[in-house]
């Protein structure tokens, strides 16, 4: 989106909405922007409104306190009825506002600006300007008295044309209402291709590499359907079953394997179910797959989706030839299908594969780990990455992306704005390839995390083919406002700026392999 709607003191435009969040947990959204707010200010919101909002704030000493609103000319402040000065906080261009010791009324209130005030004035002379040029058009060119209003004199006009018109005129307008009649006829014939089979839950129509149809989905928890607006909890599965039909008269079913996974806006990788083949036979004609999605423990809420697609005999993802149908975008191999709303879960996690215990500045600690060679071409889903019983490193080759699943815990309330990055580095420090986000790349970050939470994240570090292959060093640094926080290992009180997760002996690019392969 352009974000022509975003005010322009907005110099970093936010790319998760907390009152969206708070809706899909079905919380009351924040009041304050807890990264840049005084964290000692209690603020609670008492009244929202279109234009108004009031507050509730108690802290023991003056402090600054940041509101999740976007600062615009018109907002008024008031502490106790008495005005204050608002601020702007860049790069999010939210309101700011100064408080006094103690327990207040914070009020913020939209009220005119001078401009705005001005062009109303304009508008009401304007209108004013038209009623008199109205009047004076009605002195101007009085009435006469006696003749009768135009509409009278027209029917009169009509009723005295001869029969010959009527007829044609009757004609004219019988034709225009039986075009009108129909209308609902040809539109029912327009959407009917595009109607839900029996017993299709959700209808889709999807071509894939031209040779099957998808027609629809049933998304289920348990038995019962999944409503659009429900939300479900990480633990959760959900039976996805797929309807398809085959283009022209070859049956593909027996080479085909239906697949769903579970991803977000940015593909990270949540779960993947690869079913069987399809399942023919029906009086309808129809072909149905089966697949089953396990919601990570762990997973942070949010809004997520749901990939469709099918592998050919070769274990390819077919793909997208033409959409008619869709609830959401496709991408080139799998239909996105959704929205999955996954509300913040309750209990202990399960941890990773492998273990960590780095923590940083008593913030957050990463309890666990796993790493596995992520989806590619050659690869429908990812795989866990060997790790070399000799030298104690996981193979990767490349070319490849390593795909790194992290389970965080939060120490404290809303541990700061953080951004994760890792970096494969050589044996003289130079890294090779570097990613860095924001948890979830974004769509839950830390700041909004609570005491105690536990929070699985994926990180997607795209290797470059030109990489020498050696052993490299897996690296993880967290970091605040560009600058490294210390991180510490248990039992180590010596603390540094990362981490080494892992070593990695990166092998030639696959492409380099087959083209050295005797023919």
């Amino acid at each position: 989106m352009a974000g022509e709607y975003i005010p322009v003191w907005v110099k970093e435009k936010p790319f998760v909405s907390p009152e969206a969040l708070a809706a899909v947990l079905g919380h009351e959204p924040p009041s304050v922007h807890a990264p840049t707010s005084d964290p000692r200010i209690c603020v609670e919101r008492m009244e929202k409104g279109a234009h108004h909002q009031t507050f509730r704030v108690a802290g023991p000493a003056e402090g600054r306190v940041v509101l999740n609103i976007s600062y615009f000319p018109g907002w008024r402040a008031t502490v106790d009825g008495t005005p204050i000065q608002t601020e702007v906080v860049e790069p999010e261009g939210l309101i700011a506002v100064r408080v006094p010791p103690g327990e207040h009324r914070l009020e913020l209130r939209f009220e005119d600006t001078e401009v705005r005030r001005v062009g109303h004035w304009v508008s009401l002379a304007s209108l004013g300007v038209c009623v008199l040029l109205l009047v004076a058009a009605d002195r101007r060119f009085p009435r006469v008295q006696g003749r009768p209003p135009a509409l009278a004199r027209d029917i009169e006009r009509i009723a005295s044309v001869r029969p010959h018109s009527r007829r044609a005129a009757l004609a004219r307008v019988a034709l225009l209402l039986a075009v009108l009649a129909l209308v609902p006829i040809a539109a029912a014939a327009q959407t009917a291709p595009y109607g839900s089979p029996p017993g299709v839950q959700r209808p889709l129509k999807i071509d894939l590499n031209g040779t099957l149809l998808l027609l629809g989905y049933d998304l289920r928890v348990g038995g019962p359907p999944l409503g659009r607006t429900e939300s479900v909890p990480p633990g959760t599965t959900l039976d996805v079953t797929t309807h398809w039909r085959s283009i022209g008269s070859d049956t593909p079913g027996v080479a085909v394997r239906p697949y769903a996974r579970l991803s977000n806006i940015d593909d990270q990788h949540w779960a993947m179910d690869i079913g069987g083949s399809l399942l023919g036979g029906t009086a309808d004609g129809m072909l149905r797959g089966q697949a089953s999605l396990r919601v990570p423990e762990g997973l942070p809420p949010g809004v997520y989706q749901v990939e469709l697609g099918a592998l050919d005999g070769d274990g390819r993802p077919m793909p997208v030839r033409g959409r008619e149908l869709v609830e959401l975008l496709p991408v080139q191999t799998s239909v996105r299908v959704g929205p999955i709303q996954v509300r913040r879960g309750v209990g202990e996690v399960l941890p990773l594969r492998l273990p960590s215990g780095a923590t940083w500045d008593a913030r957050v600690v990463l309890g666990s780990f796993d790493l596995h060679a992520g989806i590619s071409d050659r690869r429908a889903r990812p795989e866990p990455l060997r790790v070399d019983a000799t030298t104690g490193a996981a193979e990767l080759q490349a070319g490849e992306t390593l795909q790194i699943d992290l389970l965080w815990r939060a120490l404290q309330p809303h541990p700061g704005r953080l951004t994760v990055s890792a970096a494969l580095e050589d044996t003289d420090g130079h890294a090779r390839a570097v990613r860095a986000s924001e948890p979830l790349d974004g769509m839950y970050p830390t700041w909004l995390w609570s005491a105690g939470e536990q929070v699985r994240d994926q990180l997607r570090l795209p290797i470059p083919p030109a990489t020498p292959p050696g052993r490299y060093q897996l690296r993880l640094t967290a970091l605040e406002q560009g600058l490294p926080l210390a991180v510490s290992l248990p039992g180590e009180a010596r603390a540094a700026v990362s981490t080494r997760l892992a070593d990695v002996a990166l092998g030639a690019p696959a492409a380099q392999l087959e083209s050295r392969s005797p023919r």
